[in-house]
């Protein structure tokens, strides 16, 4: 199968997309909202452990086919109850590992979801053997088992 540049277009499943450096996979979502979404994090039914190093985080982990998390090498983004809610964002980005991956920009908020990423916008990246967060009370990674864009644990 040949890369593509992009899921637009693309039925829901897992895709070669060609990004600058270097192709990857990645799990498109094309039912929601007109579809063409790349799905950076996908947790379900608690059968993959997030609670990982910053060198699992910057690499992904899990399997596209279950419960997973793209990598933040790769961004350069359903409950428990089978619901679903999305969050989508025009202008995502984030900083290098230099950087300590910090969330640079979201852009216009679009969904189903809650806005909650507005929270972590400015914020590093935590993860429980590396405390960027601003809890001076502990690691919310560690406290939580899980890493993201912490500030004070969040509200995501």
């Amino acid at each position: 199968m040949l890369p593509k540049n992009s899921c637009k277009g693309l039925s829901s499943g897992v895709y070669k997309i060609d990004i600058p450096v270097d192709p990857i996979s990645a799990l498109c979502e094309g039912d929601l909202d007109g579809g063409g979404w790349i799905v950076v994090h996908k947790r379900f039914n608690g059968s993959v452990d997030f609670n990982r190093n910053w060198s699992e985080y910057r690499n992904g982990f899990g399997n596209m086919e279950g419960e997973f998390f793209i990598g933040l090498e790769n961004l350069q983004l359903g409950f428990y109850n089978g619901s679903v809610l999305f969050a989508s964002y025009d202008h995502f980005r984030i900083g290098n590992e230099t950087m300590k991956y910090k969330l640079e920009s979201l852009g216009e908020f679009k969904g189903t979801a809650v806005n909650a990423m507005v929270h972590s916008l400015g914020e590093v990246f935590s993860t429980f053997d590396r405390d960027n967060d601003q809890w001076v009370g502990g690691n919310c990674a560690k406290t939580f088992s899980g890493a993201w864009w912490y500030e004070n644990c969040s509200y995501v």
